[in-house]
C-alpha cells in the first residue's frame, strides 16, 4: 500500500493539467488545444548593432500563410515600411514556432518568413516619451518559407469573412477566447516570463466602444472591437498581440479578431485591462488579395484541413476525471490505513 501511495502522489504531481492559473483568468492550455496558434520571435536591429527581441502571437490561416498584427514587424509607420520588412526577411530576423504548448518550446517546429505584407493604411505613431498616440489597421499577413504539414498539433483556423446574419459580428461571437503566453505585459515591449511558461487562454466578452466602462487612451479606432477584464497587478496574458480572438462553430475554431493592443485603466477603484482587436471581416479584401485565393476556395481549404483537428471540452473532462479518480484512490488509502 505504501508503494500505491507513492505512485499516486507521483502521478498527481506529474499530471500536466491546466492548473497553472493566472490571478485574473488566464488558464493554461492543454496539449494541442490550440494547434493553429503560432509564436513569432521578432528581432529588431537598432542603430545597426543593438538587438531587441519581441514575442508575438499569430495564427496559421493556410499551410504557408500566417495572420498577425502589423506592429509585430514595423513599430513606426513613418519609416520606410518596405525597407523595414525587407530587412526582417533578408536577415532572417523572424522565427516562427508551431506545434508547441509552451513558450518557445524545444519541441516546436521552427520556420521563417519569405514575404510580409503590411496593410497599406497601417499607422503606428508614438510621442516623444514612447506613448502610442495613433494606431490603425494593425494587421499583416506573411508567407512561410516552408508550408507546415497539418497534423494533430498543427492546424489551420477558419476566418470569419461572411456575416450571413443581421446581427453585429461582435454579437455573433460575443463571448470569445483569446490565446497568449502566460502572464505579464500584453501589447507592450516588456517581456515577463510566466511562472509555468505555458500557452494560456482567457474567455472574454466582445464589446463596442460605447459598451466599455471606460474608453482607452487611443479613443475611437476604425475596424476594431474591444474587451475589458478586471485585473490587479498582473495581466492575464503576455505577448498576446497578433494572437486570435475566436469562437467555436461545432468543432471548428473561427477567428473573428486579431489582438492589437491593450491598456490598463483605473476605473472606480478597479484596474481594467481594455484590449483592442482588429476585426477580420473588415480586412477580407486585404487578406485574400495577398494569399491569392478566392473566398470559397479559401474556406473549403480551411474546412478540409481543420475538420476534427481541434480539441474541445471532452479532452479537458478526461483530464479532470483522471485527476479526481487518482485523488479518490489517495483518500481511500488514507481511510483504509488510519
Amino acid at each position: 500500500m505504501q508503494k500505491l501511495l507513492c505512485l499516486t502522489i507521483t502521478i498527481l504531481l506529474s499530471i500536466r493539467i491546466s492548473f497553472c492559473f493566472d490571478v485574473f483568468g488566464g488558464k493554461a492550455a492543454s496539449k494541442f488545444q490550440f494547434p493553429f496558434f503560432l509564436q513569432l520571435n521578432v528581432t529588431h536591429i537598432i542603430n545597426d548593432h543593438q538587438l531587441c527581441c519581441y514575442t508575438f502571437g499569430a495564427t496559421l490561416i493556410r499551410t504557408q500563410w500566417i495572420l498577425t498584427c502589423a506592429w509585430a514587424f514595423v513599430e513606426d509607420s513613418r519609416v520606410n515600411v518596405y525597407k523595414e520588412v525587407r530587412k526582417l526577411i533578408e536577415q532572417n530576423l523572424v522565427t516562427v514556432f508551431a506545434g508547441t504548448d509552451i513558450r518557445v518550446g524545444p519541441d516546436a517546429i521552427r520556420n521563417s518568413l519569405i514575404e510580409i505584407y503590411i496593410h497599406p493604411d497601417y499607422t503606428y505613431e508614438t510621442s516623444f516619451d514612447g506613448t502610442v498616440k495613433l494606431l490603425n489597421n494593425d494587421i499583416a499577413v506573411a508567407k512561410l518559407k516552408k508550408p507546415y504539414e497539418l497534423q494533430d498539433y498543427i492546424a489551420v483556423i477558419e476566418l470569419f469573412f461572411s456575416n450571413v446574419s443581421n446581427i453585429p459580428f461582435t454579437k455573433d461571437c460575443e463571448y470569445g477566447t483569446v490565446v497568449g503566453l502566460g502572464s505579464g505585459s500584453l501589447g507592450t515591449s516588456n517581456t515577463v516570463f510566466s511562472p509555468c511558461r505555458l500557452i494560456k487562454y482567457i474567455r472574454v466578452q466582445s464589446k463596442d466602444l460605447n459598451e466599455l466602462s471606460v474608453h482607452p487612451a487611443l479613443g475611437s479606432r476604425k475596424n476594431v472591437f474591444y474587451s475589458e477584464v478586471a485585473i490587479s497587478h498582473r495581466y492575464p496574458l503576455m505577448a498576446g498581440s497578433g494572437g486570435p480572438y475566436f469562437c467555436y462553430n461545432g468543432s471548428r475554431a473561427v477567428q473573428y479578431g486579431v489582438v492589437s493592443s491593450a491598456q490598463n485603466i483605473t476605473y472606480k477603484g478597479n484596474i481594467l485591462l481594455v484590449t483592442t482587436y482588429e476585426a477580420i471581416i473588415k480586412y477580407k479584401d486585404f487578406i485574400l488579395s495577398h494569399i491569392n485565393v478566392d473566398e470559397d476556395t479559401f474556406n473549403r481549404s480551411i474546412l478540409h484541413h481543420s475538420k476534427g483537428e481541434y480539441l474541445n471540452n471532452s479532452q479537458v473532462f478526461v483530464q479532470l476525471f483522471r485527476f479526481y479518480a487518482l485523488l479518490f484512490l489517495f483518500y481511500m488509502y488514507i481511510y483504509l490505513n488510519y
